[in-house]
């Protein structure tokens, strides 16, 4: 099993870069036909949601759309998928940045009966997000 870096996704999805983009790809297939699993962790998603929404011309619908095409590999495995999933629902949908919906849900799935966040957006939004 394989762990893959934001830097590496963001590569290998955006291809912007001379150098690392081909890089990132062929260690990417060379992993996949070698039989090698390829895993991403939940705080990846939220650093790559950041590299995605900072890029010129980026908008909540695409950045949502192409981490859902992460979610959707055959050959990735995403620890923390369902909480990945629910945020990016709750992200797009209830207005709420991306950080404090996997946050949420992270807490969620861990067995949390609610999160305390200043986030005002968060707790308005988001069921068992409270004030402190």
């Amino acid at each position: 099993m394989i762990g893959l870096d934001t830097n590496v996704l963001a590569r290998f999805l955006l291809d912007d870069d001379a150098e690392q983009s081909p890089a990132a790809r062929k260690a990417i297939k060379r992993a996949i036909a070698a039989g090698q699993r390829l895993t991403v962790c939940a705080p990846t998603f939220l650093e790559l949601e950041w590299v995605l929404r900072s890029r010129d011309g980026a908008n909540n619908a695409s950045t949502v759309a192409l981490l859902r095409q992460l979610l959707e590999l055959h050959d990735v495995e995403v620890i923390d998928e369902s909480a990945v999933e629910m945020a990016l629902e709750a992200h797009e949908t209830k207005n709420v940045d991306f950080a404090e919906c996997l946050f949420h849900f992270l807490y969620v799935t861990h067995g949390c009966s609610s999160m305390l966040s200043f986030d005002k957006r968060a707790q308005k939004q988001l069921v068992g997000c409270v004030a402190p």
